[in-house]
């Protein structure tokens, strides 16, 4: 938002001392879109972010700036937030592998909020890279016994360092998965090619994939968005 742009942030993120402490190069903050819920990236402070594969498309939204970074091998690893889609949408769109977390998975303390003290929709934040790897390296370095991602943040679930976390070790797991139909719209064909191989691939290790059922959900999203 341009009303920020003179205000300069005077004390980092838990997240940006973390990863500094670990040894990060931390050297370009990257562009998002006014507001940041968009599935673009523009904004009246430094104009257009375009896909660095395409240049009349878009990077995607809101961490397109990040997305395209990453993509035109500019940095090899970067962090995005996400809502409804910040990290994901840009991700696909720029052929990158991001992670959205669950909220309280990653340190989220001292980022600047689009809305200050707004606890309906929550924010969180996540890896976002050319390769898998990359994001499994991060998620093991933050959650790492080197440093303590709690650091009196109790907003901080957590867990023991991304490794071994199924206890017991073997233990099957539940996933429940949308599928390609959500009763409004219906996913373009590589998106569902993913959803398919995702849940054969949990199905082959001995997982069980659950079809989660969307009739709900028009009436959730009423009742949130009620005045009660």
């Amino acid at each position: 938002m341009a009303a920020f742009a003179n205000e300069p942030l005077h004390k980092d993120s838990i997240l940006v001392t973390i990863l500094r402490d670990l040894g990060a190069v931390q050297y370009v903050k990257t562009n998002v879109p006014v507001a940041m819920m968009m599935a673009e990236t523009n904004n009246n402070v430094w104009g257009e972010t375009r896909n660095p594969l395409h240049k009349h498309l878009s990077p995607g939204g809101s961490s397109g700036g990040e997305s395209a970074l990453i993509s035109f091998f500019a940095s090899p690893l970067g962090i995005g937030t996400d809502i409804g889609g910040s990290i994901r949408i840009p991700a696909a769109w720029c052929n990158l592998y991001g992670l959205k977390p669950s909220f309280g998975r990653y340190p989220h303390y001292g980022a600047k909020p689009g809305i200050a003290g707004q606890e309906y929709i929550l924010s969180v934040n996540g890896p976002m890279a050319r390769s898998l790897k990359t994001l499994q390296l991060y998620s093991e370095s933050v959650l790492s016994d080197k440093c303590d991602p709690g650091m009196s943040i109790t907003s901080v679930s957590l867990f023991p360092g991304g490794k071994n976390v199924i206890q017991p070790p073997g233990r099957k797991l539940r996933f429940g998965l949308i599928g390609a139909e959500d009763g409004l719209v219906h996913v373009h064909p590589p998106v569902e090619r993913a959803l398919k191989m995702t849940q054969d691939a949990l199905e082959k290790q001995g997982h069980e994939v659950i079809p989660w059922s969307t009739e709900d959900h028009e009436a959730i999203v009423k009742v949130s968005s009620s005045d009660y």
